[in-house]
């Protein structure tokens, strides 16, 4: 269901850039990228509505960082703390949760943005600034 490649890799990935610099937290968010399948799995109304939201959160907080000229490690930095608030990757108790929230809110925001062309390339241009 999922590659294994990292969700924050540095300019290699064509992210961010610089990458998002070295430590537990980060190294815990190497589990994921773009998923090849939907998930399958029920989940609740307010699951749906918590998913979608946190994941805007990160990626209107990208485009405005990026609106603003942030670039490079302060970028990466922001990036980061938005990440670590809404859309956390423990290594720990929670883990299996945080990546079936990251995977069940990346394929409702991609159906979301789905219908017009501008649409799809404002996601695809937020979402890849995750790997």
């Amino acid at each position: 269901m999922q590659r294994n490649s990292t969700r924050r890799s540095s300019a290699a990935g064509g992210g961010l850039g610089g990458g998002f610099g070295s430590g537990s937290k980060t190294e815990a968010r190497k589990k994921l990228s773009m998923y090849a399948a939907p998930p399958l799995e029920e989940f609740t109304l307010d699951e749906f509505e918590t998913f979608i939201i946190d994941r805007l959160r990160v990626l209107r907080g990208i485009e405005s960082f990026r609106a603003r000229g942030l670039q490079g490690p302060e970028l990466a930095k922001r990036v980061d703390e938005l990440l670590n608030r809404y859309l956390p990757m423990r290594s720990y108790e929670g883990a299996a949760e945080d990546l079936r929230k990251d995977q069940y809110s990346h394929w409702l925001l991609r159906m979301a943005h789905c219908k017009t062309e501008d649409r799809r390339l404002w996601f695809l241009t937020q979402e890849t600034a995750l790997f």
